[in-house]
């Protein structure tokens, strides 16, 4: 799937916007429930995801999204 990297790049992009960065984490866990998409999100956007982990370590919405 070609959005799955178009996503990953735009919480790169915006990391530092918490709102958006919250409704793209939902965006990807809803899509996450087909496999294929699971396994893209798994291969390309971990490190992004990681990343994001800590940055955000001090904001419990985001961090309840991601772990």
């Amino acid at each position: 799937m070609k959005g799955v990297p178009a996503f990953c790049k735009q919480l790169a992009t915006f990391s530092d916007n918490g709102e958006l960065v919250e409704k793209i984490i939902e965006t990807l866990i809803t899509l996450s429930a087909d496999d294929g998409i699971s396994a893209s999100i798994a291969s390309g956007g971990m490190i992004t995801i990681v990343d994001l982990i800590d940055e955000h370590n001090d904001n419990v919405e985001i961090m309840t999204l991601i772990v």
